[in-house]
């Protein structure tokens, strides 16, 4: 009895890998897997920014979609570049840059699905985006 019933899971979990795999197949010979880019604005985020990264790492974990990260700092003064490059290290996809500001305030490189989250105001937290 229990033979039988190891078989019937075991081709259970089968059949719902193959059509796991048969839909990513079809997902990517379409062309419509978008990886969406999240591009923070930071100055002195120091208290924000490691919660919003893991945060959003957990969120395209859990969603099976991968995120790309970047980080766009405008001369802080505290460890704010020191906590992303440390999760990078750590094998998130982040890419951590120098801005100053300027580009008529609009950092979006003009990606499809790119978000861009300013962190630069005031301390309190913002809404992760939903894509």
């Amino acid at each position: 009895m229990i033979i039988g019933l190891l078989g019937i899971l075991a081709s259970y979990g089968l059949a719902v890998l193959g059509v796991h795999l048969a839909y990513a197949r079809t997902r990517r010979s379409r062309g419509d897997v978008a990886e969406p880019q999240v591009v923070f604005l930071t100055r002195n985020g120091q208290d924000q920014i490691e919660w919003y990264i893991r945060s959003l790492q957990w969120s395209s974990s859990l969603r099976g979609r991968p995120v790309a990260v970047t980080l766009l700092d405008e001369g802080s003064t505290d460890q704010t570049v020191a906590i992303a490059s440390r999760l990078a290290r750590r094998g998130m996809r982040i890419d951590v840059r120098e801005w100053d500001g300027t580009g008529g305030g609009d950092p979006s490189s003009g990606v499809r699905n790119e978000i861009c989250v300013d962190l630069r105001g005031s301390g309190e937290l913002r809404p992760l985006p939903v894509w």
